[in-house]
């Protein structure tokens, strides 16, 4: 009866067998888990880095595009504040008026110095020649309207003869002086703010 439980050599082979091929996939389970948490590993890093490297790009991008605007709205300012570049004005010269009055106009200024006075001087930002009108800024060492914003308004008649009106003196900015559009041309002795129109005569050199 002992002979029936006791086990044979054949079965106790076969039983060892069974155990080695139990702890060997139990070792290869492992070697396997190990070497796919080490590619998930690599995968997040790897992504993690693209989208660093996306943010640094983008940050770089964005900077280089605001630094690059700025730049273009700065220049375009200081080229509307009155340096405009390769501009010329038809009327530049140096005249007298009626009243021995010096004007002295370039592309860039209008220069008035009246008799016994200090030079008072206007800084050209704006220039139509189809409406024949012109804005400057009054410089700060005017006597009269400092730093505020002036018109001048021109016209020649048939003869050629050149006539001016300022019809903007003192308004608080370019586009207020620029909208100030009362001149009337059919009017010269009424027609500059109820003024005459003043006529200029070309100097020689």
């Amino acid at each position: 009866m002992y002979d029936l439980f006791k086990p044979s050599s054949q079965s106790s082979s076969q039983s060892s067998l069974k155990r080695y091929s139990c702890i060997l996939s139990v070792i290869f389970a492992c070697f396997a888990c190990d070497s796919e948490s080490e590619e998930t590993s690599n995968m997040v890093e790897t992504d993690m880095g693209g989208q660093s490297a996306g943010m640094s790009a983008g940050a770089t991008a964005g900077s280089t595009a605001g630094s690059t605007a700025g730049s273009t709205a700065g220049s375009t300012a200081g080229a509307t504040a009155g340096n405009m570049p390769n501009v010329t004005l038809s009327i530049e010269g140096t005249y007298l008026d009626e009243f021995d009055t010096n004007h002295e106009i370039t592309a860039d200024t209008w220069t008035i110095t009246y008799v016994g006075t200090n030079p008072s001087v206007f800084h050209i930002a704006e220039i139509d020649e189809a409406q024949r009108y012109l804005v400057a800024q009054n410089d700060a060492n005017n006597e009269y309207s400092p730093n505020l914003w002036s018109r001048f308004d021109w016209f020649l008649d048939s003869s050629n003869q050149l006539y001016f009106c300022q019809i903007a003196y003192d308004q608080a900015s370019q586009e207020e002086a620029s909208a100030l559009n009362t001149a009337n041309r059919d009017d010269l002795m009424m027609g500059c703010a109820g003024f005459s129109w003043s006529k200029l005569n070309i100097q020689n050199p």
